[in-house]
């Protein structure tokens, strides 16, 4: 290859580059992406399994099994999604809240925060979400959002509804209560440990203790906690879903455990991958636990797991601006 040829084939890159970078910045739809990215939540509604993630990343799929990447218009990693009212709701880093009535389109809300969310539920009429340094956030409909003071400045990871009550929990044993997501009363557990998996079924929550190692914490009520510590599980737990009358945690190195009674037997289970998994969800009769490089695993009853292709590979894709 003589000399101007090689110069004109790095002019033309030089120029697409330059080209999509103020194509993005003067809020055209393409931003750069970067894919095979870490995946942190998963929830099910409307029909559809809908993962989010890293770098924007959003994931959607009818079955678990088959996996479509949708355009979020963002790049703000995103840690946490729910469905309720008929509207999904992610939230993330630097305050970011995203909504959607079909996970396909997403449209940006303003939180009236830059700090970074970490959890987000549904209940009684309210979206609720938590984050950083004690933020809480409610909206009774996923787009106008208020600041709400629990008296706490430790970060909150996660949220969960039931029993009529909204339960937070985070760093440093904060555990947080609240029947309408307004007023929070500090119930914090004695113990230095962060929790950052939390769920509610067949009348108890259930959440998971990081000492170093995968504890598990319950309560009926959200007030009164009792600890039990995981049998042959020596990992952090990540998070915790609750469905066809068992509870499924995930966390650190694959590690997967059930319970149908919580109070008495944790078993570890099989996964298959060594990859860390963040998130887990019922729905369709199928559990979907999701995690690092974009692990994707399904089973039908939390014992037998089967892993899937997330799609996301090692390459730059272009994401379109939010709406």
């Amino acid at each position: 290859m003589n000399n101007k040829v090689l110069k004109g084939l790095i002019l033309i890159c030089i120029s697409i580059g330059f080209f999509l970078f103020v194509f993005s910045a003067s809020g055209g739809p393409l931003t750069p992406l970067p894919v095979n990215n870490n995946l942190y939540a998963v929830t099910y509604g409307n029909s559809t399994f809908v993962a989010v993630g890293t770098f924007g990343a959003i994931l959607t799929s009818p079955d678990g099994k088959t996996w479509t990447a949708q355009s979020s218009g963002t790049t703000n990693y995103l840690y946490s999604i729910v469905y309720g009212d008929n509207e999904f709701v992610a939230v993330g880093a630097d305050g970011t809240i995203l909504t959607s009535t079909d996970g396909i389109t997403w449209t940006k809300q303003n939180s009236k925060t830059d700090f970074t969310l970490f959890g987000v539920a549904y209940g009684n009429n309210m979206f609720v979400a938590v984050g950083e340094f004690g933020m809480i956030l409610t909206s009774p409909d996923g787009k106008t959002w208020t600041k709400r003071f629990a008296g706490v400045s430790n970060y909150i990871h996660v949220i969960a509804y039931g029993n009529n009550t909204f339960v937070a929990v985070g760093e440093s044993g904060t555990i947080l209560t609240s029947s309408d997501g307004k007023t929070w009363k500090d119930i914090s557990y004695q113990g230095n440990f962060n929790s950052f998996g939390i769920a509610y079924g067949n009348k108890t929550f259930v959440f998971g203790a990081s000492y170093g190692y995968g504890g598990i914490l319950i309560s009926h009520n959200g007030i009164k906690w009792m600890k039990y510590w995981s049998s042959g599980n020596s990992e952090n737990i990540y998070n915790i879903a609750y469905g066809d009358k068992t509870f499924v945690a995930v966390g650190e190195n694959g590690t997967i455990l059930t319970s149908s009674s919580p109070e008495t037997a944790w078993v570890l289970r099989t996964s298959g991958t060594i990859n860390y998994l963040y998130g887990i969800t019922y729905g369709d009769n199928t559990f979907v636990a999701v995690g690092t490089k974009g692990t994707i695993l399904t089973s039908s009853d939390g014992i037998a797991w089967v892993p899937q292709v997330s799609g996301m590979k090692s390459q730059v894709v272009f994401n379109q601006g939010v709406q």
